[in-house]
């Protein structure tokens, strides 16, 4: 069984942070559509100095690892985006409160917890053409994903997939919540940035598992 821990959990922030870094542009001119056009600079200013608090937080659990997170974003990126990634993330901390190792089924409660509180703080559902359409595909993934016995490479590889495949599909989707539900159908056709910002977190994950995997390999060879 593969376990992971505070380092891991802190190295994967990173790499979050270096994908909204890369992907700044990109989200910026999604949210400009229909909304202030901040997205990327914000995800990206609320990551960077999130990472920047855990950076030294190995020692901790990953409970108090996501707290902080949360609330340096929650201060830091001070927008929808920003206020719903905090609040999940705070809500996640409280579900693993003093864990310190990580398998696939602690993951998979994190993740469900920060759905549970990004509902909590956004009041959307599954429909409404927000971070949730990419969201819920992907927690479905990893909670099937219980039952098996899948390589976690390959079971975060298909949560991204799933993660992208919803954020696609909000191109079908009438914005219904913020600034976006104002311009309602003229969000037709468009992606939701939140969704697109959370199948990049998934991506992430995804790529941090993959080349760890090949280090092992490399190390045991």
């Amino acid at each position: 069984m593969d376990l992971y821990n505070s380092k891991d959990l802190i190295q994967v922030f990173g790499k979050i942070y270096e994908e909204f870094k890369i992907n700044k542009s990109f989200l910026s001119e999604l949210d400009a559509i229909a909304g202030d056009g901040d997205l990327g600079i914000t995800l990206k200013r609320g990551f960077g100095e999130a990472c920047d608090k855990i950076k030294d937080m190995e020692d901790r659990s990953i409970g108090v690892i996501l707290e902080i997170a949360g609330m340096t974003i929650a201060k830091t990126a001070s927008s929808t985006i920003g206020t719903l990634v905090a609040y999940g993330l705070m809500s996640s901390a409280k579900a693993v409160k003093d864990i310190y190792n990580i398998d696939l089924e602690t993951i998979h409660m994190i993740l469900t917890s920060f759905i549970e509180g990004i509902i909590k703080a956004g009041k959307a559902k599954s429909g409404d053409k927000t971070i949730l359409d990419a969201l819920y595909p992907a927690v479905a993934v990893t909670g099937a994903a219980l039952k098996t016995s899948q390589k976690h490479e390959q079971v975060f590889f298909s949560a991204y997939e799933a993660a992208k495949k919803g954020a696609e599909d909000t191109k079908m989707l009438i914005a219904k919540h913020g600034r976006a539900a104002l311009y309602k159908e003229k969000t037709l056709g468009h992606i939701d940035p939140g969704a697109y910002a959370c199948a990049l977190a998934f991506k992430a994950i995804y790529e941090y598992i993959r080349v760890m995997n090949q280090e092992k390999v490399r190390s045991n060879s």
